[in-house]
């Protein structure tokens, strides 16, 4: 057992990893993202997607993986989707922001077409190509060689595995201190507490899982309740 963590916490981890799959609706058909929309947006405005269609209803064509790349390089990388370098003086956002972008459209066409983390790939009997787009072999090199120039370019690399067993502890005691459990209605007018019992409940079930099973954010907000 890690230092730091004794039988009375565990056994709280394990309480609330059983009754996470009670607080969540596992079965809404999508889970509205800004950066979902963004990207079928995005799709839109190059004419890659009609006007009023929905990316992640349609069957993804071949060239999806593509798309997403060219999605996420708009925004973060060093080379515009024309080929051509990007000014020094133009805001790019980060690497951090170009995973969330990635984790935001796997988890979009994961739920909408129920393919989970399936890694996209082609079917040898019908020739035709299945899967999580996001999760493809061309995605996943395109983000590798985007964090080497991230990181050439002076970008600061962050880890993904930075939390610790002691500041998982820390969490733990903050959400059961002082009535914290407690699930209760509050207002909107103090900005600075967004949260309330189920919410604390829900993030830190997610730091765990990914902490103990060594997962990724994408993959951790795909477990579906049948999968616990």
């Amino acid at each position: 057992m890690a230092q730091g963590v004794n039988v009375q916490t565990s056994a709280g981890y394990r309480r609330q990893v059983i009754i996470l799959p009670h607080l969540v609706d596992w079965s809404s058909p999508r889970v509205s993202c800004s950066l979902g929309r963004n990207f079928n947006d995005f799709l839109i405005t190059q004419g890659l997607v009609k006007p009023g269609e929905d990316a992640y209803t349609l069957n993804p064509p071949e060239t999806m993986p593509e798309w997403i790349c060219a999605w996420i390089m708009h925004s973060c990388d060093t080379v515009q989707i024309d080929g051509t370098q990007r000014p020094a003086t133009e805001i790019r956002l980060s690497f951090s922001n170009a995973q969330k972008m990635r984790a935001a459209a796997s988890w979009n066409f994961g739920q909408i077409n129920d393919q989970g983390n399936v890694r996209w790939q082609k079917n040898d009997v019908t020739q035709k190509w299945g899967g999580n787009p996001s999760v493809s072999r061309l995605v996943s090199q395109y983000m590798v060689s985007l964090k080497r120039r991230k990181v050439h370019a002076g970008e600061t690399a962050c880890s993904a595995r930075a939390i610790t067993p002691a500041m998982l502890e820390t969490i733990y005691h903050y959400n059961n201190a002082d009535g914290r459990t407690t699930v209760q209605p509050f207002g909107s007018t103090n900005l600075g507490r967004w949260e309330g019992a189920r919410a604390r409940l829900l993030c830190f079930t997610a730091y765990l899982l990914a902490f103990t099973c060594l997962l990724r954010v994408d993959e951790v907000i795909q477990i579906r309740a049948h999968e616990i």
